[in-house]
């Protein structure tokens, strides 16, 4: 049986913040307008980079630090109680921006110092394209007290401006005494968008560490990712009525866990409106 822990109600902070560069990245390109992204639930940032390619990095003292689109909204939202807790942040970029060869976020964070050579290279090593290597869009990282998850997506179209395919995959930890009871990526779109393929379809269950292979391919999107799931389950599923999918590593026996865990998720949607209105988040709970 599920362990429930009942969390109080956050409420994150409703104001926008415009961020100014407090420093600008070698050979960085300054957007036209100022606006390099906003924020809420956030405290004023401890450092704002504009980096190339149209890309900014910025880092809070929430422990969240991001490397994302120029204009991109943050979202961060923490919760504990004396059972446990979580602690989850989203990036949604300026509107559909496809994939951009020339300029890969996981290797821009690398270089800013939000992930480790070590940690970059985990990451792409569990998130192989069948057509070419895999080139983040956006990368999230939530480093707290209570544990943390490094995140990226990557986007691409389809054979036609309809179609567009998601793949993300996040590492993550507990800290202390702390367990690791979920793991969180999540991909969500705006009511005009269908999910119309997904992997994983069911749970993806191990009984110890290996290696484990999803793929998906529909209208032009091909994806193929492997990664290393350790003992529990990925489980997937759907949200707000399907505009919402969830791919979770599970602790079912609610064991003290102090090893990295993954997750990981592909999905194919179709675009009815003008845009998908893209999200992307991380998250994960942890128990005492």
């Amino acid at each position: 049986m599920d362990k429930l822990i009942r969390l109080p109600f956050v409420a994150l902070l409703s104001v926008v913040v415009m961020l100014a560069p407090a420093s600008v990245g070698s050979g960085s390109d300054s957007p036209d307008d100022g606006e390099l992204i906003s924020t809420r639930g956030l405290s004023s940032p401890t450092d704002v980079q504009i980096l190339r390619g149209g890309m900014v990095y910025a880092s809070f003292g929430e422990g969240v630090r991001v490397v994302a689109p120029v204009g991109s909204e943050i979202v961060y939202g923490t919760e504990s109680s004396d059972d446990g807790g979580e602690s989850w942040a989203s990036v949604t970029p300026p509107g559909d921006l496809q994939e951009v060869a020339e300029v890969d976020a996981l290797a821009l964070a690398e270089e800013v110092g939000m992930v480790t050579r070590g940690e970059s290279l985990a990451l792409v090593s569990s998130a192989e394209l069948q057509d070419g290597e895999f080139t983040a869009q956006a990368c999230v990282d939530i480093d707290n007290s209570n544990g943390w998850a490094h995140g990226c997506y990557s986007r691409k179209t389809g054979n036609t401006s309809r179609y567009w395919g998601t793949s993300s995959v996040v590492s993550g930890s507990a800290k202390g005494i702390r367990s690791l009871e979920r793991l969180r990526t999540r991909h969500i779109y705006n009511s005009t968008t269908e999910i119309r393929r997904w992997r994983p379809q069911e749970d993806i269950s191990a009984g110890s560490c290996g290696s484990r292979t999803i793929g998906l391919s529909y209208q032009g999107i091909s994806w193929s990712q492997s990664s290393t799931v350790c003992p529990a389950k990925l489980s997937p599923s759907f949200h707000d009525k399907g505009k919402e999918f969830r791919v979770t590593w599970v602790n079912p026996w609610y064991s003290h866990t102090t090893g990295t865990r993954r997750t990981m998720a592909v999905d194919a949607v179709y675009r009815k409106g003008s845009v998908t209105g893209f999200s992307y988040r991380i998250g994960f709970t942890w128990v005492w």
